[in-house]
């Protein structure tokens, strides 16, 4: 199925997420923006403490523009 796709950066990382299709889970993805080569995506799992956090960092020329917390 295609869901519908925004700019929103939940929509963005869902998208490059399940380009991925099947794969062996890790502990962290990259995306590069592919309208961007400078803007990069870090998608990741905090487990420290419950409930755990869906964690996505925006990078501009590798240097942490903002971060982005779900729980």
């Amino acid at each position: 199925y295609k869901l519908p796709t925004t700019d929103y950066i939940l929509s963005k990382i869902f998208d490059y997420y399940t380009a991925l299709g099947k794969h062996t889970p890790r502990n962290f993805y990259l995306f590069d923006d592919p309208d961007n080569p400078k803007l990069n995506y870090k998608l990741y799992l905090q487990k420290s403490s419950k409930p755990y956090k869906m964690i996505i960092e925006e990078y501009y020329d590798t240097t942490l523009v903002k971060k982005h917390i779900y729980w």
